[in-house]
């Protein structure tokens, strides 16, 4: 499945936030996830990510939310590599 990927730092800081509020009133909680690691399409770079579209839904990458000013837009990704950052 292909994505249009993002990253925002203003979404990792409200991201973070939200995961210590959980983690403050429940200790026992999972790990919070806040980006994920990407495979960007025909290329062997792997990008950090905040925020994905399905191309499916999204063809057009302008027609995808930007929730955040900051938002960056890094590629088309298809392959998670890994968990990113996690609280």
């Amino acid at each position: 499945m292909l994505f249009h990927a993002f990253y925002s730092d203003t979404m990792v800081i409200n991201a973070e936030k939200l995961a210590y509020i959980k983690l403050k009133n429940n200790p026992c909680i999972e790990p919070q996830i806040i980006t994920q690691l990407y495979k960007l399409v025909n290329k062997n770079i792997v990008v950090e990510t905040t925020c994905l579209y399905n191309i499916e839904h999204y063809p057009d990458v302008n027609k995808c939310e930007k929730l955040f000013n900051d938002f960056i837009y890094l590629g088309i990704v298809d392959n998670m590599i890994s968990v990113g950052k996690t609280i």
